[in-house]
């Protein structure tokens, strides 16, 4: 663990991520029921969708194993669990990064205490998941410019990027979602033929994952999608984005150049967070998910429109 710090590109959730030196991997501290979301995850969808669909295990993180750091130092008397997974951001220069957390109903009834029920209740009224079955959590953006209220946002000086946080998703309506969903893509310098084609290839995505969830037995309260795409001009010019196509998003393939690392990815879509899901076998698709994934796809069937 000694080889290991704190992930910097984190846009929401909570503390304690790690990274490895080369930021290949990222570990995450877990609790049983996301390791056994994980496990099952390998073990339930292994050859059970046609070659030229996308299953559920595509959308997600590679799962690379299970590391324990065991207390050393007697106070807590018990071991961290950490999940380790692929780092999604490998081969991004500067990319931006958006938290969307999904669903209405926020608490699995089968875990949650009445507390802690009683308080995600009130986050969903109150806010985007009560109305559009989704939340903007957090977002990470390289600073370009923006009028945002700075009482929902910081920069660090030292990496120039601005983290939005969790108050700004909180604050937002049906009446101005939209604008929270093109402050994401306006915070960057990138040109309009290339938002153009960010916008339809994460429609295009979201339309993919939403067949992808009709056929998936599984109830996921407070995952999350993450958006990511590069900011950095030069590489959409180095790697010709017009061939950028999907899904190219889901296979990163490296290429060197000038001692420089490329990834041919210039932009994905993927579930995170499983610590409150479970499947569900003979129980149908997760109606909870489904609806702010198709509130969202009308949102970005707009904004592709607006990016012509």
């Amino acid at each position: 663990m000694e080889n290991l710090h704190k992930f910097e590109h984190q846009a929401a959730g909570h503390e304690g991520t790690l990274t490895d030196e080369d930021e290949y991997l990222f570990f995450k501290p877990v609790l049983k029921q996301e390791i056994d979301f994980y496990s099952n995850l390998n073990n339930q969808l292994a050859g059970s969708v046609d070659d030229n669909e996308l299953s559920l295990k595509d959308w997600i993180p590679k799962y690379i194993g299970l590391l324990t750091e065991n207390d050393t130092t007697g106070l807590k008397k018990e071991n961290i669990n950490y999940v380790v997974l692929e780092n999604l951001l490998r081969g991004f220069r500067k990319p931006n990064i958006m938290d969307i957390k999904l669903g209405k109903i926020l608490y699995d009834e089968q875990t949650v205490t009445l507390g802690k029920k009683e308080r995600l209740i009130k986050v969903s009224n109150d806010t985007t998941s009560g109305s559009l079955g989704f939340r903007i959590c957090g977002m990470r953006v390289y600073n370009y410019s923006t009028e945002l209220d700075h009482s929902y946002m910081e920069l660090d000086e030292d990496t120039n990027y601005i983290t939005i946080n969790k108050f700004y998703g909180r604050s937002r309506t049906i009446d101005n979602i939209d604008e929270a969903i093109d402050l994401f893509f306006s915070m960057s310098n990138l040109d309009e033929k290339i938002k153009h084609k960010l916008a339809a290839n994460f429609l295009s995505r979201l339309q993919l994952l939403y067949n992808t969830l009709l056929d998936s037995e599984v109830r996921m309260y407070s995952s999350s999608l993450l958006f990511i795409y590069e900011t950095d001009q030069s590489r959409w010019e180095f790697l010709d984005y017009q061939d950028d196509i999907i899904p190219d998003d889901i296979e990163d393939e490296i290429l060197d150049e000038d001692e420089t690392t490329y990834c041919k990815t210039l932009s994905r879509l993927n579930l995170i967070d499983f610590a409150h899901s479970r499947f569900t076998p003979g129980e149908g698709p997760d109606e909870n998910v489904l609806v702010g994934i198709e509130n969202l796809i009308r949102i970005f069937e707009k904004e592709k429109n607006c990016n012509k």
